[in-house]
């Protein structure tokens, strides 16, 4: 492909993005963006983490939170706070791209780099443009995965262990349920790790994690004693209906079913897709070339993925 062409191809990539962005940002409205923002709400208004407030996906309300407060000083009310956290939502979905795109090009050409940067920004977890536990789980682990990345390639840096355990830490917040990961990507950080540095990186990594865990509970037990927030925590897991395995036995599982076949079918779609743009782009490159292509698992899944992604751009613009 020619460097004119491909521009052609860059910028209509680019546009589309924007207008399908253009349109979420300014069309429906969701049950769990009002969830997140009423948490956020109550937080600004004073009711307290494990105290007075009983959402189980509370410790996640801490950017929308931070977000927030400007606004509502600024403004005095929360006329057009939607449109503004989606804007918000856009532009650090944006920089968490800009930086994929970055650490790619150290490793794969620039075309493709972009590719793959462009199909994560046009990626949302649940199609929410709100810095809600979905987006915020997708943001974290991307940045630990991107901070392992530099770790293990600019002259094994530890500012950038730092980094990682400070996402690590973010992402358990977002979703509790991801503190599992944890090990995982200490068994990571000591494979890529010098030998003679392996146990210093992790224990770093590690460090890191607890500190922020410790300030962390330092804020939440100057508004409740241990023995509540245990306590309340308990009593959280227990009365929260929505979150247990009995009531995916109780009429969820249908649904549950539903959902997975339309996942499948995406998939499906997405791999399609993915299989005849390979077997095209195979073919006009043994015209041009001469040369045939052997088949490249690498190669199938880039297509896959960019597949989905055009999936992804449709489903915003309908």
């Amino acid at each position: 492909m020619s460097e004119k062409t491909w521009n052609r191809w860059k910028w209509g990539i680019l546009v589309a993005s924007f207008l399908a962005t253009v349109k979420l940002i300014f069309v429906d409205f969701t049950m769990d963006e009002e969830y997140q923002i009423m948490m956020s709400f109550r937080r600004i208004s004073g009711d307290t983490l494990f105290g007075t407030m009983w959402e189980p996906h509370q410790t996640s309300s801490f950017l929308c939170t931070l977000l927030m407060r400007p606004f509502l000083a600024l403004t005095g009310g929360t006329e057009w706070i939607v449109v503004y956290l989606r804007i918000c939502t856009s532009l650090l979905h944006l920089l968490l791209s800009i930086w994929i795109y970055k650490v790619l090009t150290g490793v794969t050409e620039k075309p493709y780099a972009f590719l793959l940067a462009t199909c994560f920004f046009n990626q949302l977890p649940k199609l929410i443009l709100l810095p809600e536990f979905s987006n915020l789980q997708l943001w974290f682990f991307t940045g630990i995965l991107l901070s392992i990345a530099h770790f293990s390639r600019g002259g094994w840096k530890r500012r950038w262990l730092v980094v990682a355990g400070i996402c690590m830490a973010l992402e358990v917040l977002s979703y509790p349920a991801c503190l599992a990961l944890f090990p995982f990507f200490c068994l990571v950080i000591f494979r890529l790790s010098p030998k003679e540095r392996r146990c210093r990186d992790v224990v770093l990594f590690m460090g890191i994690c607890g500190l922020c865990a410790g300030l962390w509970f330092g804020v939440i037990l100057q508004h409740v004693t241990l023995e509540e927030f245990l306590r309340n925590v308990k009593y959280l897991l227990t009365f929260d209906p929505t979150h247990s395995l009995a009531s995916a036995t109780q009429g969820k599982m249908a649904l549950v079913l539903k959902e997975l076949g339309e996942i499948l079918l995406t998939l499906g779609l997405a791999y399609g897709m993915g299989a005849g743009v390979y077997l095209g782009y195979r073919k006009i490159h043994a015209k041009k070339t001469g040369e045939k292509l052997g088949f490249s698992w690498p190669m199938f899944f880039f297509f896959a993925v960019l597949g989905a992604a055009v999936l992804q751009i449709v489903c915003w613009s309908i």
